[in-house]
């Protein structure tokens, strides 16, 4: 211990021989060897006394500090519950979307028949709006064709008839007024 507070080999060995001698019985160099471990030992004492003082202001300074991280620990606490909370509830949510999403896809997979025959039956009407389209527009355009004299009517009316066999075959194939209007 005497080497911690500063005290020399050569010193530490004679202080013991010095100690055991009476006061009135040291010599010179025994009563400087104990004066001089005292006045180390005073020293050491004051730097002991000043730590163990600075050490009072550094408890004050350390407890602030445990209160502020005491502090920051239950607001992390807090705010860990808080987070604990929303995920839970944002798994609960997933968790029904999930249900509905599925309850969707469901539904759509059960309507792709009835779909594809209503696209059958959009397809169909498209078809036929564009046949009557084409047959009002047939219309209106005999509609706005001035009328034929009466003569011309005879004539596309009574078609000449066939002098040769040729012209008869092709009579047979050839559509009547009738059935173009028509």
């Amino acid at each position: 211990m005497l080497e911690k507070v500063g005290l020399d080999a050569s010193l530490k060995d004679g202080l013991p021989v010095a100690l055991k001698t009476k006061p009135s019985e040291r010599g010179k160099f025994a009563q400087q060897t104990v004066e001089y471990a005292e006045a180390l030992m005073l020293k050491h004492v004051a730097a002991t006394e000043a730590k163990l003082g600075s050490k009072d202001s550094e408890a004050a300074s350390r407890a602030q500090a445990v209160t502020g991280a005491e502090a920051a620990l239950a607001a992390a606490t807090h705010l860990k519950e808080q987070s604990e909370e929303a995920t839970a509830a944002a798994e609960a949510t997933l968790a029904e979307k999930t249900k509905e999403l599925a309850a969707a896809r469901k539904a759509e997979k059960a309507l792709e028949p009835k779909a594809k025959h209503v696209n059958v039956a959009c397809e169909d009407a498209k078809r036929s709006l564009e046949e009557v389209q084409a047959l009002a527009a047939k219309f209106q355009a005999l509609c706005e064709e001035p009328a034929p004299t009466t003569a011309e009517a005879e004539e596309e009316e009574m078609p000449e008839a066939p002098t040769t066999v040729a012209e008869v075959e092709a009579s047979a194939e050839a559509p009547t007024v009738a059935e173009v209007v028509a």
